[in-house]
């Protein structure tokens, strides 16, 4: 009887040591990277360009706003979409990792949920007549993905995000021309995206040394 007692012992034991091995095995699969570092610099570059060409073409051309959102920032938007599927497919795929895990369907639906507030604040801005407040709208809802990204993976971007939202209250305290305002938020925005694939880039080798 006590050699059956420390055999059923020894065998919960295992099962118990089992159970905490997977459970730290999935914790650790939920905490990798969402995205890879190559997307930020894509993104950076591609809202860096949209900044540029808003300028040059606002200043030349001097379209209106709606003109300026449909062939400029339009296409930035779905290209962007794009490589955010891409990279989070191929992150998924790399690390052998449920496309759907709590940590990740947690983040999409913040995110989701944000990006519909988001594009309601756009439309109320637009038919309120308040276009020229939509770079700070973007800085703000840069802000909240960042925050978001923060509380995943990402816990250094939060920084990012209390410099946007900082800068956001100046620019609406300051009230730029709307000429200078898009170029200063583009700018920022594309070289955070940068930077914040350059500290994601340098972490990486990091754990690998």
């Amino acid at each position: 009887m006590s050699d059956k007692n420390e055999h059923t012992g020894e065998n919960t034991d295992r099962h118990i040591r089992d159970i905490a091995t997977i459970k730290d095995i999935l914790l650790k699969s939920e905490q990798k990277p969402i995205y890879e570092h190559w997307a930020f610099y894509a993104w950076g570059l591609l809202v860096i360009i949209g900044a540029v060409v808003h300028f040059f073409v606002q200043k030349r051309f001097e379209p209106s706003v709606r003109r300026l959102f449909l062939e400029i920032w339009l296409p930035v938007l779905l290209i962007a979409g794009f490589i955010e599927l891409v990279t989070y497919i191929r992150t998924m795929s790399r690390l052998a990792l449920n496309l759907f895990t709590r940590t990740v369907r947690r983040f999409y639906l913040s995110l989701l949920g944000s990006g519909v507030a988001f594009c309601l604040l756009i439309v109320m801005l637009n038919r309120g007549g308040a276009v020229g407040f939509m770079p700070i709208a973007f800085l703000l809802g840069a802000a909240v993905f960042y925050f978001l990204l923060a509380q995943v993976t990402y816990t250094h971007v939060y920084i990012h995000g209390y410099l946007f939202l900082v800068i956001a209250i100046l620019l609406y305290i300051f009230d730029p021309r709307h000429e200078i305002l898009v170029p200063i938020v583009g700018l920022l925005a594309g070289f955070s995206m940068i930077a914040v694939g350059m500290t994601i880039r340098i972490r990486e080798k990091a754990k690998h040394e």
